[in-house]
């Protein structure tokens, strides 16, 4: 695995919902040539309250997870400078702050270099994940790590929610492009004193906290609406010997539920700690039997619980059989985590990986009956190619490509 997908595996493994890498040449007051952005939510009741009034329990949320952000950036920089490089985690105790209320590298630019947002008419922060009602922080360092691609302009469009909802009427309706002035968008004195102002009434401590901006937001309407499940921080990992009991527990679902096992290799016939050596062995072509390939092994795990939720495995090349039936990738989600969208960020965030094996394109196949399989494979860009007979099993098949230097969605986070 690359020092980028390390990085970024170690970051959400420590609790952040949200990692980007942006190249920070040309940013005012940095010295460092990438940054690094990470972003946790609001709890969905935190912000449904705010739509009313600011709340005591925000401003208890507000300082927490700036902790728990200062925790995971600092981490991130222990991380680095344990490879040898050069990093410094820019926590709250060392941001500094003008007498304009600015800081010197604002979390924002940095967020936005590394593609996790847009600034919106409201002056935070847009995530397409969690809209506005995210905390930031950041990270800095000479690391050679692969820059996210940055998001220069809004994507707020006519939407004028913020603006009509803010107690102040401090939002100027501004569609954002990278390098404007923070005025262009709000006055910024005109919405601290009503931010301290309702804050005061509300709650009364004497602090300057809102979030109505937020609340009322398009994109964090949809982060209320969603489900737990699509919520769900989940990350691809090679599993190891850590996740022993995790792997034995998908495999004996699998088995009693009588799934095929796509996408796990051998997990069917070996115990999990035969099969993890196996995966670490045939990574590598010269160790593969005859008519195999070398393939890399991933589960999908679910942070929260560490329960494995999916397997996918992408080779390396062909063989006879894949070329035709097979395919670069194959993947499963155990039965009791189905139709619950993980297919589709599974294969997502495994396509990546494949180019960075430096494949340009990946044939994915699937049963012609398989409607979940085949959603899952469009969702992701699949081009349908044709349909072939596989006489071992004696059922058609699909067959889709995806091409990964023209799928835009692979450097989102």
């Amino acid at each position: 695995m690359s020092l980028t997908l390390e990085l970024k595996e170690y970051l959400y493994e420590k609790g952040a919902a949200l990692v980007g890498i942006g190249n920070m040449d040309g940013v005012e007051n940095c010295k460092w040539p990438t940054g690094v952005s990470v972003a946790v939510p609001l709890p969905k009741h935190v912000i449904m309250d705010l739509k009313k009034a600011p709340t005591k329990e925000y401003r208890e949320y507000y300082h927490k997870l700036n902790n728990k952000l200062n925790e995971i950036v600092t981490a991130g920089e222990a991380f680095l400078k344990e490879r040898g490089y050069e990093a410094w985690a820019q926590t709250t105790d060392r941001v500094e702050v003008g007498p304009d209320r600015k800081s010197r590298i604002p979390h924002k630019t940095v967020a936005t270099r590394a593609g996790l947002g847009w600034i919106g008419k409201n002056c935070l922060l847009v995530t397409k994940q969690y809209g506005s009602a995210v905390r930031i922080s950041s990270l800095f360092t000479d690391a050679p790590l692969e820059h996210d691609c940055s998001i220069n302009e809004s994507r707020c469009g006519g939407c004028t929610l913020c603006v009509k909802n803010c107690p102040a009427q401090a939002l100027k309706g501004t569609l954002w492009k990278a390098g404007m002035e923070r005025e262009e968008i709000v006055d910024v004195e005109t919405c601290y004193r009503k931010e301290k102002e309702i804050m005061t009434k509300a709650t009364g401590i004497e602090t300057d906290l809102c979030g109505k901006c937020f609340a009322v937001c398009a994109y964090t309407d949809r982060y209320l609406k969603r489900s737990s499940e699509e919520d769900a921080i989940c990350t691809l990992v090679k599993p190891d010997e850590r996740y022993t009991a995790q792997i034995e527990a998908f495999k004996q679902e699998m088995l009693e539920a009588g799934s095929s096992m796509d996408g796990t290799g051998s997990l069917r016939q070996n115990d999990p700690l035969e099969w993890i050596k196996e995966n670490r062995l045939y990574e590598k072509k010269e160790n593969v039997p005859e008519n195999w390939v070398s393939a890399t092994q991933y589960a999908y795990v679910r942070q929260q619980d560490q329960k494995i939720l999916g397997m996918i495995q992408i080779r390396h090349y062909f063989n006879g059989y894949l070329e035709k039936y097979g395919g670069h990738i194959g993947y499963s989600v155990c039965p009791s985590q189905r139709r619950k969208g993980y297919a589709k960020r599974m294969l997502k965030e495994a396509l990546p990986l494949c180019r960075e094996l430096g494949l340009k394109k990946v044939l994915i196949t699937c049963l012609e009956e398989n409607a979940g399989s085949e959603k899952t494979i469009l969702a992701n860009g699949g081009i349908y190619e044709s349909t072939v007979f596989e006489p071992d099993i004696g059922k058609r098949m699909k067959r889709y490509w995806i091409d990964l230097e023209r799928n835009d969605d692979l450097s989102e986070s």
